[in-house]
């Protein structure tokens, strides 16, 4: 069965991992059906490192607010590429930052 079809024994799941960038090492795995979203699983990743995190380089489905928070929460740095149709949030978050940087430099794709 494809991924969205319907199947009397399988069951599809994602293995979001979290490497470090520098030794090249998986630092933390998740397990997960196809019912939890990136943003979801991004806070357990998180919970699961060692250590001080500085900074989180992902992709754009990491551009939600819970991502955000999570790597507020281990005082880390989110470099996520925001979504095409991305709205501004408060000010003091680097989104709004970033934004505005679009028109200028464009996105690297």
């Amino acid at each position: 069965m494809r991924q969205h079809g319907a199947g009397k024994r399988r069951t599809w799941l994602k293995v979001p991992l979290a490497v470090d960038a520098h030794a090249k090492d998986v630092v933390a795995a998740d397990v997960a059906t196809v019912a939890r979203t990136d943003g979801e699983v991004f806070g357990d990743l998180l919970d699961q490192v060692d250590g001080v995190i500085e900074q989180i380089d992902t992709d754009g489905a990491d551009d939600t607010r819970e991502a955000d928070e999570a790597a507020v929460q281990h005082q880390a740095t989110l470099v996520v590429p925001p979504r095409e149709n991305a709205v501004a949030w408060e000010a003091e978050r680097p989104r709004p930052q970033a934004l505005a940087a679009i028109p200028e430099k464009g996105l690297a794709r």
